[in-house]
C-alpha cells in the first residue's frame, strides 16, 4: 500500500504507513527500501542515507541498495564510485536490463566506449527487439569509428520501431556521413510518410533536395514549413533557391521576410545586398552592407568601405 501511495506522490501518507510497519519490526527490509526511496524523492538525503546503512547491515549484497547508492554517486558526478556500485548490482543480478543499461550509459559518459558496448550487447541479447538498445548500440559504434556497424544497428532500430524519431534521424545522419545520400533521402521520405508535419525532417529533406539540385521538391517542403510555423530558415533557403535561379526580386522578398523574423542575422543582409547589386541597385546594396556592418559583419564592413564611398 505504501508503494502505491508513493507512486501517486502521496509521500506523507506513504511514510505514515511505512513508519507503522517499522514500529512493529524495524528490520523489515522491504519497508526500509520503500522509505529510503521516498526520503530520496522528497530530498531528505540524510534520512535516505541512514536507511541505506540499515539495509546494508541487514543485507550487504542487496542489489537494490547498491543501485540506490549508484544513483547517489551519479548525482555527485562521482563516476568511479558509481561504477563500483553498478558492478555490485550486476554481480548479484547479471541479467538485469536496467543494471546493464545503466552501466553502459555510465561508461559512455566516461568516454570509455570500448567498455560501454559490452553490457549493451548483453542487454540486446536479452531484448533483441528493443529499438532503444539498438539505437544506443549505433551511437557507441559510431564513437568507436565503426560506421558500418553503427548504420546496421540504427537501421535495425528503425525497422523495429518506424516511429522512433531519434533513431530515424541518427540513421539519416550516419548515411550522410557515409556519403550515401540516396539512402539518407529514403529515410527522410519513409519517416515523413508517417509524420508528414515533422518540421525537422521536412527541413532536412529540403536541404538535401536543394544540394542535390532538386529545387522544385525543396520548394514544396519549404512551403509546407512556412505554412506550419513560418520557419525563418525556410525563408532564407527559399531565397537561396530563387537567387540560384536568377530570380533576384523573389529572393529579395524572402530574405526580407526572414529579416522580419530575425533582424539581428547579419548574413541575411549580405544575401539581400548581393541581389540588389546584381540588379544594379547600388543604393539598396549599400544600405544592406551598412546594416550588416552594424551587426559586426566583417564582410559587410569591407564591402561598405570598398563599394559605397
Amino acid at each position: 500500500r505504501a508503494k502505491i501511495l508513493a507512486c501517486r506522490k502521496e509521500y506523507a501518507t506513504a511514510l505514515a504507513e511505512i513508519n507503522g510497519v517499522l514500529a512493529a519490526n524495524d528490520t523489515i527490509l522491504k519497508a526500509l527500501k520503500v522509505r529510503e526511496r521516498i526520503y530520496d524523492l522528497t530530498g531528505e538525503k540524510e534520512k535516505a542515507a541512514a536507511d541505506r546503512e540499515v539495509i546494508f547491515r541487514l543485507k550487504p549484497d542487496d542489489p537494490y541498495a547498491h543501485h540506490q547508492l549508484f544513483r547517489v554517486h551519479l548525482e555527485e558526478n562521482n563516476y568511479e564510485a558509481a561504477l563500483q556500485e553498478i558492478n555490485l548490482c550486476l554481480k548479484a543480478l547479471p541479467d538485469d536490463i536496467t543494471f546493464l543499461l545503466n552501466k553502459s550509459k555510465l561508461l559512455f559518459d566516461m568516454k570509455r566506449y570500448g567498455e560501454a558496448i559490452f553490457p549493451l550487447n548483453a542487454a540486446q541479447q536479452l531484448q533483441p527487439d528493443n529499438d532503444t538498445i539498438l539505437h544506443f548500440q549505433s551511437v557507441i559504434y559510431y564513437e568507436l569509428g565503426q560506421l558500418e556497424k553503427a548504420i546496421t544497428c540504427a537501421a535495425q532500430a528503425v525497422q523495429k520501431n518506424p516511429q522512433n524519431m531519434v533513431a530515424n534521424y541518427l540513421l539519416f545522419d550516419l548515411y550522410m556521413k557515409n556519403k550515401q545520400q540516396k539512402e539518407a533521402g529514403q529515410v527522410l521520405n519513409t519517416y515523413l510518410t508517417i509524420n508528414p508535419r515533422d518540421t525537422i525532417f521536412l527541413w532536412k529533406r529540403a536541404e538535401l533536395n536543394k544540394y542535390s539540385g532538386k529545387t522544385s521538391e525543396a520548394l514544396k517542403d519549404l512551403n509546407t514549413l512556412l505554412e506550419l510555423d513560418n520557419f525563418y530558415e525556410a525563408l532564407i533557403m527559399r531565397g537561396h533557391i530563387y537567387r540560384g535561379q536568377q530570380k533576384y526580386q523573389a529572393a529579395i522578398n524572402y530574405y526580407s521576410k526572414a529579416i522580419n523574423f530575425h533582424p539581428e542575422f547579419a548574413d541575411c543582409y549580405l544575401f539581400r545586398a548581393d541581389c540588389y547589386e546584381i540588379l544594379g541597385n547600388k543604393t539598396k546594396a549599400c544600405e544592406n552592407w551598412k546594416k550588416a556592418c552594424a551587426l559586426s559583419s566583417r564582410e559587410g564592413c569591407n564591402l561598405l568601405k570598398s563599394a559605397c564611398n
